[in-house]
Order: structure tokens, then C-alpha cells, then sequence
């Protein structure tokens, strides 16, 4: 089907050979994900949308609230009343099947 596929085992066995302790520091308790397995699968996971789904990586999608900056502390409810620009429209992703429901 084409679809990338994030095979954490792989990579952590591959990132282990150069971390002391080996794969294992990325796993708390041999099971659940510790800080350094979290940040490896993020770090996976954002190199897959990238490469793959461009249009679905965060620089790529469009604000939905204003930033911070833009907020009036004063009175933050006229950010609000305020034209939001037309932001460019998500394009699906291309080559995939549709969706399917299992029962």
C-alpha cells in the first residue's frame, strides 16, 4: 500500500548500539516508553510526517487562534472581533485507499 511505517524496535535496537545502557534506556520498566523513548518516537514520527506528509507537518498547517503576542492583554476579547486572514486549505493525502470500517 505504500504507507510508511514507524518500526520502534528497529530503531531503538539501532540507536542503542550507541548509548550507554543500550535499547533498554529507551523503556522505564522493559514495556513503557521512558523521556528518551518518548523523545525518540517524536523524533521518528515528525521525520515520517515530513518526509511523507508534508503538508501535514506543523510549519505547514495553519493557526487557528492568534498568537500570544497578538493578544491586547488589556483587552484580549478584540483579537477576536478581528478579520482572520484565509488561511491555505489542507490538500488530502494522495495515493492512499479509502477508509474502510472492520466488524
Amino acid at each position: 500500500l505504500g504507507i510508511p511505517v514507524l518500526n520502534l524496535w528497529s530503531i531503538m535496537q539501532e540507536k542503542g548500539v550507541h548509548i550507554d545502557g543500550g535499547y533498554s534506556r529507551f523503556l522505564c520498566d522493559g514495556l513503557h516508553l521512558s523521556p528518551l523513548g518518548n523523545e525518540c518516537v517524536y523524533e521518528e514520527l515528525m521525520r515520517i510526517i515530513v518526509t511523507h506528509y508534508p503538508h501535514l507537518s506543523p510549519d505547514a498547517l495553519p493557526w487557528e487562534m492568534p498568537l500570544w503576542r497578538d493578544v491586547n492583554p488589556a483587552n484580549p476579547d478584540t483579537i477576536f472581533s478581528q478579520a482572520v486572514p484565509p488561511q491555505p486549505q489542507l490538500q488530502p493525502t494522495p495515493n492512499l485507499p479509502p477508509a474502510t470500517t472492520r466488524r
